[in-house]
């Protein structure tokens, strides 16, 4: 919970991931709250008001999964909502002027994107790609699995994106960038 909070002001990509990462290890505990209680929340080495704060956010999640019958997968409105904000702002940035540095490495990366996006089904927009696809390549690093040095190189790509992405909505967010 405070991972997510500070990610939420810092960096909204990482933000992103780091929701897709909790959506799984609620999904690990069946959303149940007991396995919550004793595989995630006990791990914190935090008491009182903060250890509710964390129990009271999991359980939270956990509910509104079930609600959404999230059980085995797929994205909390919340999420996908700001996701497709982010979108939003990313098309923004492509159509004006002011932010060439954006449009050019989005141009660069675009064959890879291109690709990408090909293999991948039910994907609503380029952005969600970005962030699947970086975490998928985090899944597979988790597990150790043997990625290609094609994939490392495409993943830093889209890392390259999404950080300077995130980077621009922040200041968005802070005023320092306006929207006409």
């Amino acid at each position: 919970m405070f991972i997510a909070k500070e990610k939420r002001t810092s960096n909204i990509g990482e933000y992103l991931i780091y929701m897709y990462q909790v959506e799984d290890l609620i999904r690990a505990c069946n959303l149940d709250k007991e396995l919550l209680e004793t595989q995630l929340i006990s791990r914190y080495r935090v008491e009182g008001e903060a250890q509710n704060e964390i129990k009271n956010w999991y359980f939270g999640l956990a509910e509104l999964m079930h609600d959404e019958q999230l059980h085995k997968k797929g994205h909390l409105s919340f999420i996908t909502n700001k996701i497709n904000e982010l979108y939003d702002f990313h098309r923004y940035l492509l159509q004006d002027k002011e932010h060439m540095d954006y449009v050019a490495l989005y141009q660069k990366i675009l064959p890879v994107l291109n690709e990408i996006m090909a293999k991948q089904q039910n994907t609503e927009n380029e952005i969600q790609s970005v962030i699947d696809s970086i975490y998928a390549y985090f899944l597979l690093r988790l597990k150790g699995q043997e990625v290609t040095p094609e994939t490392t190189e495409s993943i830093s790509q889209l890392s390259a994106l999404l950080a300077k992405l995130s980077d621009k909505f922040k200041k968005y967010e802070e005023g320092f960038l306006k929207i006409e």
